[in-house]
Parts: structure tokens; sequence; C-alpha cells
């Protein structure tokens, strides 16, 4: 079997090497697909060699460049004319027999290129990404941006062989509208979780360096504020767990300006002396994340929410650390219900926090929580599970062809 993976970001973005890079190892693996071509999308022409792509012996990456037209939506109008012509160039010379897409922008192409050759196309990390573009603000409900991806995701979900959610509660939602269950897989955002793992010896030299001692309770949160995040209920959040435990110290991991942070801790009568702010490089976050005792992720409720899967908890997860959640976030709420690993605040009942804080309090008292927590990660984040269902469809299908 010949496999295009279609990407939506360039092949040196942030997100392509901690999502997509992992997925095409795993496709290498496959002993049934003989070439992976890869293809990205480039808004730029400075584009560098990546080491991750040499490894991969049965990957052939193909760059499709954007051509900026001074504005992002007539360059976007160009993209949909050209890259539907180039990608049927390169499924032809190459010998395709299937496309997997990743994201629901990719998927809108993967969908013209079926429309123009009949290829059996895949969506994984398929979300609902015009309503998240809608209720964060970005995209108003009569703007073409969101009028046309409304329109792509649902050609999606009525041409794609096979749609890969994020989260059970949109493989639901994809059900109720009438998508077979056999065309749905679920594969919920995956982290590498070896690699977030919990140390001993990092939380002892993170702590000794911040002059924090083994007794105190700290939180950590890595990420930004706004958006689909909290702003400043977040400081408020934090403002509990202040007055709530005892010897409470707080990290915040964020590339948000130094003095805003500032101000706003300052504003919720936070002392500034008991609070770590920094922004470190990807790599590094597990040793904080180490030495904290459990995480905050303030995400902020919207009807959408619910089919997300934030990779921030996963990492959490991964770490052993307990999390604080919004209401309503992904499968992650009932995951916390049923597990152990966290508890859930709803800010339009203000008395949940406390016994959320309550919950947390309770669960880092417990000898043996970080294992137990990491072995949800492992259950429910790991990239086994993105193996097992590409196992499942890329054999079916050559099996289907034998």
């Amino acid at each position: 079997m010949n496999l295009l993976y279609l990407g939506y970001w360039s092949v040196n973005d942030s997100l392509t090497a901690s999502t997509i890079s992992p997925h095409l190892q795993i496709l290498n693996e496959l002993s049934n697909i003989s070439k992976i071509v890869y293809v990205s999308i480039e808004r730029g022409n400075d584009v560098k060699a990546e080491p991750f792509l040499a490894s991969l012996s049965k990957v052939k990456h193909v760059p499709l460049y954007s051509r900026d037209l001074g504005i992002n939506f007539l360059t976007k109008i160009g993209d949909i004319i050209r890259f539907p012509i180039a990608l049927e160039k390169t499924v032809k010379k190459e010998e395709i027999d299937h496309v997997l897409c990743r994201t629901a922008s990719a998927g809108a192409f993967g969908y013209m290129l079926y429309k123009r050759t009949g290829l059996p196309f895949y969506v994984e990390s398929f979300e609902p990404h015009a309503d998240y573009m809608l209720e964060s603000g970005v995209w108003s409900s009569k703007s073409p941006q969101y009028l046309m991806q409304r329109y792509w995701e649902g050609k999606i979900i009525e041409h794609a062989k096979g749609l890969m959610p994020v989260a059970e509660n949109y493989a639901e939602y994809l059900q109720q509208l009438g998508v077979e269950e056999t065309r749905i897989h679920t594969i919920p955002c995956n982290v590498p979780v070896e690699k977030f793992y919990f140390s001993e010896q990092d939380r002892q030299q993170k702590r000794k360096e911040y002059r924090m001692s083994a007794g105190e309770t700290v939180g950590i949160y890595a990420g930004k504020f706004g958006g689909i995040y909290y702003n400043e209920e977040a400081f408020w959040l934090f403002k509990k767990a202040f007055d709530k435990l005892e010897s409470f110290r707080l990290v915040i991991l964020t590339p948000e300006n130094i003095l805003e942070v500032e101000r706003k801790l300052s504003q919720y009568n936070i002392d500034r002396d008991k609070v770590i702010i920094d922004f470190v490089a990807h790599a590094e976050i597990p040793k904080f994340l180490s030495m904290a005792d459990f995480a905050f992720s303030p995400i902020k409720p919207a009807a959408s929410r619910k089919f997300c899967s934030p990779i921030k908890d996963g990492e959490y997860w991964a770490n052993g650390l307990p999390i604080l959640l919004t209401k309503g976030v992904g499968d992650d709420d009932q995951i916390i219900n049923e597990t152990e690993s966290g508890a859930i605040f709803d800010l339009a009942e203000p008395k949940t926090v406390d016994g959320a804080l309550d919950i947390i309090k309770n669960i880092i008292q417990k000898r043996d929580y970080r294992k137990q927590i990491m072995q949800v990660a492992i259950d429910h984040r790991s990239f086994q599970l993105s193996q097992a269902v590409y196992q499942q469809l890329f054999l079916e299908q050559t099996d289907l062809t034998n």
C-alpha cells in the first residue's frame, strides 16, 4: 500500500514535530505500507530539512507552497484552487492508494482530492474546527472562513472513509448525525508519555533551585491566558488555591508578557514571591512538572469543548499530576471522575472550586498517586492508541485488496 499523509503545517512547525512526526514513525513501521508521501504546506520559502525525516525509510517529503496574495482570505482561495491540482499530480506519480489527513483543515483538501480522483481518504484529529474558531471569537458566524470550513467539515463527514475524532463525545455526536459506527475510530491527542514521566531527581533539583521545601504544595500551569483558556478567571482560581492550601506555591510557564502576568497576580492579591514565572523549551517542561504536586487546566467552557482533547492534560497525567479541570472538557471530565486523576470545577458554581481543591488535597496525600495517574496517561493518551487504529485500518485495506 502507498499512503499519502497530508498535514496542514510547515515541516518546520512545532506542531509537526509534536504531532505529525510520531505518527509518521508509527506508519513507517507498518509492514503492509510500502511508501508514505508526506505533504506539508509551506507558507514561506525558508524550508529546512528536518532530521526526523531522514530516519524514516519509507517517507518521502513533498512540500506544497502557498502563494501569499497579500490578503489572508485571497491566499486561502489561491490554495483551494492550486493545491488539489498539485495533489492530483502527486498521487498519480506516486501511485497512491489511500490518503490520511491530519486535522479538519487538511481534510478539506483530502475531500477535494477525493472528488478529483476517487481516492479513499481518512481524517485524524478530526474536530469541529469551525465551531472552535467561532466560539473563540476569531471568526463570526457570517464570515467566509467560518462558512467555508463548516461546508468542508460537512463534506468530510459525508464522504471520508474513516473519521478519527479525538473524543468519544464527538464520536457519539457523529453517530447521531448518521455516520456509521464502522467509519469512526477515536484517537485522543497522544503524547510521548515516557518523556513526561515523573523524576524524583528532577523534583529535588528544581525544588532546591527555587528554594522550595519538600513540604510545600506546588501547583503548576503551563500555557497561555485568554482565547480558549480562562484569563482573569485563572488568576481568581490561583488565588483560591493559595487561600485553600497550606504552604502553597505556584509555577506558571507561559509565553505571556511577565509584567502583565505580575499585574494580574497583584490584582488578585497573590504574593509575587510565592510564584515562579518562566517560559522554557518544551523539553524542559517535564522537569518543572516533576517539582509540582498537581496541575491547573483552566479551559474556558463552550459547547464544542466536550469534543476536544487537550494535549496539556495528557502531559500532566504522564507526569502523575492530578488535574484541576473545567467541567465539560472532552472525555477528560469523565476520565477524571472514573480514575481519581484530578477534580472538576465549574465557575458558574464557585463552591465547586473549594470542593475540587479538597479532592486534589486528598489525592496528593496518597502514597502512590503519581504511579496510578501515570497509568491513566498510558491508557488514554499513549501513541499505542494510534498504532492500534492504524493497524486495524490499513491492515484491513491490504487484506481486502489481496
